[in-house]
């Protein structure tokens, strides 16, 4: 949307003041027509049915001025009119253009700002597509296909953070692509259970693979993996139970390392232990036994209701 420029000194121009109401609404409409169309004054004749119905009738006040020595509101060129002096009272299309492209590099820069904050503190590295984001098939292969083809800029110097020596030097790229490396060992020497999608990690879940990285190596972790789906109770081939998730598997990797959490041997079938619970005993003595004391006090009780009446008999 554009505006136009109108000087408060138009209230008090002689040569405003001169016009008809019809010429000066020809002139103000030709002004809006100009600054929309960024045409720097000029009015094509062609224009002029669409500003004012009687138009040309009325332009010919605005090409003659009734103040002598001065130039009029109008005037008449090749293919129109030009408005007089436009360029003082207004923008021109090079100054319009100038501003609206400084403008737009501004917020372009602002845009880019909080992209890279977003990427940041999301763990997405920049030149990545949404598209590829969101494809939960996305393998570690594919991860190094694109570093061959120098597709992937977190790709330059990439550390394994399982690795790496000192976790201030991770970027966000490195961080994803070791992620992406661990979901990809659980895909493939996992229990079983669903391999969560890297688009789908919400924020609490990206802190957990980040921190697990950060305790052990992705060849420690693909011990632990191994294990865990060597392991018919964990990895739910006994049928007691669904396969361990990874969240589990993580939060769990110091138990099912040394045994503890799964203590019966990693292969060969389980061995169901017997019944620890006591053999049910016959009760009917005890029954009765109670059955004894109850109609004992029960005689009682009607034995000193009868004295207590005999008394006050």
């Amino acid at each position: 949307m554009a505006f136009a420029n109108y000087h408060t000194g138009i209230l008090t121009s002689p040569k405003h003041l001169a016009l008809s109401d019809s010429a000066f609404r020809l002139w103000s409409n030709g002004k809006l027509w100009c600054k929309e169309h960024l045409t720097d004054g000029f009015i094509p004749e062609s224009i002029l049915p669409l500003l004012h119905r009687r138009a040309k009738k009325f332009a010919a006040e605005l090409v003659t001025t009734p103040v002598p020595n001065k130039s009029p509101l109008w005037a008449r060129v090749e293919g129109g009119y030009q408005m007089h002096e436009y360029s003082i009272w207004d923008e021109t299309k090079k100054a319009v253009e100038t501003r609206r492209s400084t403008w737009a590099e501004r917020q372009a820069r602002r845009r880019d700002k909080q992209r890279d904050s977003r990427e940041a503190h999301s763990g997405v590295t920049r030149g990545v597509t949404r598209d590829k984001q969101r494809d939960s098939r996305w393998s570690h292969a594919d991860v190094e296909r694109r570093t061959e083809n120098g597709d992937d800029d977190s790709a330059q110097a990439r550390v394994p953070i399982g690795e790496s020596s000192s976790s201030e030097m991770w970027t966000a790229g490195q961080l994803r692509t070791s992620v992406l490396e661990l979901l990809d060992l659980w895909r493939q020497h996992g229990t079983g259970a669903p391999t969560p999608a890297f688009a789908a990690l919400s924020g609490s879940e990206r802190r957990t693979l980040r921190d697990a990285l950060k305790r052990r190596s992705l060849s420690e972790w693909e011990a632990t993996f191994r294990r865990a789906k060597a392991s018919a109770y964990l990895a739910g081939r006994d049928g007691t139970h669904a396969p361990m998730s990874l969240w589990r598997v993580l939060e769990r990797a110091s138990a099912i390392e040394s045994g503890e959490f799964d203590p019966r041997p990693v292969s060969g079938p389980r061995e169901v232990p017997p019944s620890s619970r006591p053999e049910l005993r016959d009760v009917s003595a005890d029954i009765a036994a109670v059955q004894r004391e109850q109609a004992l006090a029960a005689q009682e009780r009607a034995a000193r209701k009868a004295a207590a009446a005999g008394g006050v008999a």
